[in-house]
């Protein structure tokens, strides 16, 4: 996230006067794989991303933004909701009829790809989750019960509705065979289309679930806070925990949360997690990678286009998308405008200066008083601290 600089700290923390566009520009092409990009002027933490195929997919999120994308992620467009409440789960059935829920019971229906959306009121539940099997019959996990409609939506009954604890996540495989997971670790199911319940594998976790996703009736995963991770391969029978490798949060012993999941196959799939932080699985979770694209806000959503392409979404506009499976990112904005950043930081900070000597040292400054140097004409470079600086570097000149 990029902040302008207060004008009463500006003068202060100027090294120099600004650097040539050039120089900076020769930095950013010849030393950053990690590409950073301005701020969105969305203005909204997006939650949820959804592609029905390898090019259109939409994304939403608080403020009732939603967004389009008909080339993969590369440029988004926004659509008018109808609402302003905030929005936490999309879905599509075909590229024309899809579905959209959020908080004060509001569901989104759409017939045009999004070009038009119908709001409707179905309670008063904060929606969490949503989950079609086809454009008539689908679930709605909340706060206080499941809705489910057998008729695209012209009625809705509740189900599940004296759990006695909040769902976040659910997930069908088929217009009978469901899941869905809350608080206190619950996971329940049903095989008869939501008309009953059932418990499985209470104590398996403590902690808040929050997301669900099976890629075949028998193959599934659950995931939450404290970087919980569970899998079953029994259809939800039983489960065991799987390790993510997420690091704990800075200055705690509380570790990042798993806030979605997605896989493309039994084998390949992602986790978008707190803290900027993502893990991808290619042996059905038995091991995960960690990855930290370069950016601090908490990633909501993720979704597989292909092995190479991903696009995960998250807090303050935040829209990351892949092409090489992980190992470099470029951030989409409104604007579509780019920032470099610098690979090696531990967060996404906007460069603003940067000055090289002869002989390959350089400095290049930024974002919340960061300062990097680089001593190999920079290929690496490491952070050094300015005592006292909180504010934003303009530029640097070194004498």
């Amino acid at each position: 996230m990029v902040r302008s600089s207060r004008e009463g700290m500006r003068m202060g923390k100027r090294l120099a006067l600004a650097l040539t566009p050039l120089l900076l520009l020769g930095l950013l092409a010849g030393c950053a794989r990690k590409e950073y990009l301005r701020r969105s002027e969305w203005r909204s933490d997006f939650r949820d991303v959804f592609f029905i195929d390898s090019r259109t997919g939409w994304v939403v999120g608080t403020n009732g933004i939603i967004l389009v994308t008909h080339d993969g992620g590369r440029s988004w467009s926004r659509q008018e909701s109808g609402t302003t409440v905030d929005l936490t789960a999309v879905i599509f059935t075909d590229p024309k009829r899809g579905w959209v829920v959020g908080e004060n019971g509001t569901v989104l229906r759409t017939r045009n790809g999004g070009l038009s959306w119908q709001v409707m009121k179905v309670g008063d539940s904060f929606f969490d989750d949503l989950s079609f099997v086809n454009w008539f019959k689908g679930w709605i996990a909340g706060e206080l019960y499941i809705a489910h409609t057998p008729d695209g939506g012209k009625n809705w009954e509740r189900q599940a509705d004296d759990l006695g604890f909040p769902l976040h996540g659910i997930h069908f495989a088929s217009p009978l065979l469901g899941w869905a997971v809350g608080d206190f670790g619950r996971i329940i199911r049903t095989q008869d289309g939501g008309r009953s319940w059932e418990g499985y594998e209470e104590g398996h976790t403590v902690h808040q679930l929050r997301c669900v996703f099976f890629i075949d009736e028998l193959r599934g995963w659950a995931g939450g806070t404290e970087a919980t991770l569970l899998h079953t391969e029994d259809g939800g029978k039983t489960w065991r925990p799987q390790e993510t490798n997420l690091p704990r949060k800075p200055g705690s012993h509380h570790r990042w949360d798993v806030n979605d999941i997605h896989f493309i196959d039994p084998r390949n799939g992602w986790i978008a997690a707190g803290g900027g932080y993502l893990c991808s699985t290619s042996d059905g979770g038995e091991s995960w990678t960690v990855h930290h694209p370069g950016t601090m806000n908490d990633l909501f959503g993720v979704w597989m286009i292909d092995r190479r392409t991903i696009v995960a979404v998250g807090g303050n506009s935040t829209i990351l998308r892949s092409e090489d499976g992980g190992k470099s990112w470029v951030t989409v904005t409104s604007r579509g405008e780019e920032r470099g950043g610098v690979e090696g930081s531990e967060s996404s900070v906007p460069i603003a200066g940067i000055r090289m000597l002869p002989g390959g040292i350089g400095w290049a400054v930024g974002g919340r008083g960061v300062i990097f140097r680089t001593e190999d004409g920079g290929r690496t470079w490491r952070r050094q601290e300015a005592a006292g600086m909180v504010g934003n570097f303009d530029a640097i000149e070194v004498l």
